[in-house]
């Protein structure tokens, strides 16, 4: 068996849960820093303004009737600085977090409060039409109860309750709780608290068990990389454009917090409201996805409307972004990118780049954090590859899920005897001993015996000057078994260098030139269409499956 290590040092993780980790005042210096803004609006809370709000929320919790340790309060918001606020208090109460996507229709609200048995639902007045669809009529659910977390002030009483309400104890029914659930060793470790539902790229959507230890691993080894990364003033100013609703932006809050940075909250991401708030703020990071990215390099004059001065750093995941494509970014904005690897199953980090400045890691997604190791084995026969064999990525540590939510099948299948998590992609590592991703398995593309990767073609596709963003599948042939067929986004979707688009003959020069690019089998022989948008899941994946559903319901346009 062959191991790699990573080559910074292991950090001792506390067991602790994760309110205790990020609640700490020492952590939060200077005090009056502010923790959350609404960058709307403007509103704001300090770190001592959190800290109590937080415990108003988990005293609220505790003096429900019935309200136990462990039962699932869900959270079905746009990002909000009221967020964070519910989603600490929950876990300051012993409860566990199920976040939900706002884009949520009420069937797939209502699956995923079944499957988590979610007690509460905290959501907002714009969501809140969707919710009460949601919950009617299904004995299955066991919702009990709605709180509006938008609106802080007086309301309809008929209507659901308020979090103006739960965080304004008028009448001092909460008062007399002064403290959270203790919380054993074991059930740090084995106990969900976070349940996130994985975005459903390769099939049903699944919720995902993290424990408090998985989450403040997951912290500690981050943090790590901070000593080693110079690219950031001290002043840490974030805005956070992820949903919170994903582990991503649930990790872009823990790791604010725990570095005593000020998060600036968008509730959605549009790129002028985006780069508006990194003037404004004189922000310095921002995590982000490949689709981000390449919205700036489609649209670099709307970005040079705006001073950017102070931004560092981008740290980058979701999926990976090809070479050129981080030396075109850097090189047209000056801003540091940072690429990384993670997935829900990891809580979420695994591999970063730690120096989103140096060119020695462009195109890769870096090296293991502390306290990590992996593998990357044969998906066929299991045995360990040499340096730049392609390979499953295998990963073992603190970070590595619990397990699948009421789905233990699954679970062992993807999490081996002595725990190592199969992650599913496709990685090899370069010379300098960086991790570079491929593809996921079961994504690859079977040409005539051969493997096609299309993450490979992807990055092809975007260094032509008229692709903005591509997607390849596979279309089934009976002589070749598959042939890789390109869709993609043009960067001008009227004409092309001043000249009236002509389709075909588009779609021909771009199939010519990832042709010229690439071995034999690689080529697009499946051919190139013109769509209007990629689609993706909110961490920023493309969700291949939808394409392939477009071709098996038969020719259509997508101009």
């Amino acid at each position: 068996m062959t191991i790699i290590q990573s080559p910074l040092s292991d950090k001792p993780i506390p067991i602790c849960s994760i309110s205790d980790f990020l609640c700490r005042p020492d952590l939060h210096t200077p005090v009056d820093r502010p923790a959350l803004v609404d960058a709307e609006t403007r509103h704001q809370l300090s770190y001592p303004q959190y800290v109590d709000l937080v415990a108003k929320v988990r005293s609220r919790l505790l003096a429900r009737p019935g309200f136990c340790k462990w039962d699932v309060v869900a959270i079905y918001s746009r990002n909000s600085i009221w967020f964070p606020v519910v989603s600490m208090g929950v876990l300051q109460a012993g409860g566990t977090v199920t976040p939900v996507s706002p884009n949520y229709t009420h069937s797939e609200l209502r699956g995923q409060l079944a499957d988590s048995g979610a007690k509460l639902l905290f959501t907002t007045r714009e969501l809140l039409p969707v919710a009460l669809e949601a919950i009617q009529g299904l004995d299955a659910i066991a919702v009990q109860d709605i709180v509006l977390m938008d609106g802080l002030g007086a309301i309809d009483t008929s209507g659901p309750a308020s979090l103006h309400d739960w965080l304004n104890d008028s009448d001092g029914s909460v008062a007399a709780v002064k403290s959270g659930p203790s919380f054993s060793e074991e059930e740090l470790k084995t106990r969900p608290a976070i349940l996130c539902y994985s975005s459903g790229t390769t099939g049903r959507s699944k919720g995902v068990m993290t424990s408090h230890f998985n989450i403040v691993a997951d912290i500690v080894m981050n943090m790590a990389t901070e000593e080693t990364d110079s690219s950031e003033t001290p002043d840490r100013i974030w805005v956070a454009p992820l949903p919170m609703c994903h582990i991503f932006g649930m990790h872009n809050i823990h790791m604010s917090m725990a570095l005593g940075a000020t998060l600036v909250v968008l509730p959605r991401y549009e790129l002028h409201a985006f780069c508006r708030t990194l003037q404004d703020f004189k922000a310095t990071r921002a995590y982000v996805v490949p689709p981000i990215i390449l919205g700036f390099l489609r649209n670099p004059g709307i970005a040079a409307q705006y001073d950017l001065g102070s931004v560092r750093l981008f740290r980058s995941g979701g999926s990976s972004i090809g070479r050129e494509t981080v030396k075109q970014f850097r090189s047209t904005f000056q801003i540091g990118l940072s690429q990384g690897f993670g997935m829900t199953e990891l809580s979420p980090a695994s591999i970063i780049v730690p120096d989103g400045n140096n060119p020695v890691y462009d195109g890769t997604i870096g090296i293991l954090l502390p306290n990590q190791q992996a593998r990357i084995v044969d998906p066929d026969s299991g045995r360990d590859l040499d340096r730049w064999e392609t390979g499953e990525l295998l990963i073992r540590g603190p970070n590595v899920m619990v397990g699948y939510h009421r789905r233990p099948e699954e679970t062992q299948n993807t999490i081996t005897t002595d725990r190592w998590l199969r992650t599913g992609d496709l990685v090899r590592r370069d010379d300098h001993g960086n991790f570079c991703i491929v593809d996921r398995i079961k994504e690859l593309i079977k040409y005539k015996g051969f493997q096609v990767a299309p993450a490979e073609l992807e990055a092809v596709l975007l260094t032509h000057a008229y692709v903005a963003d591509a997607v390849v599948v596979g279309i089934p042939d009976r002589n070749a078994g598959e042939l890789p067929k390109a869709f993609v986004v043009l960067k001008n979707r009227s004409s092309v260098h001043g000249m009236p688009l002509n389709a075909a003959t588009v779609c021909e020069t771009i199939r010519a030139f990832v042709d010229s690019q690439v071995a034999v089998h690689k080529r697009l022989r499946g051919g190139v269409a013109i769509i209007s948008q990629v689609p993706r899941a909110p961490s920023g994946k493309i969700l291949r499956r939808v394409v392939r559903g477009w071709i098996a319901e038969g020719p259509r346009s997508k101009l």
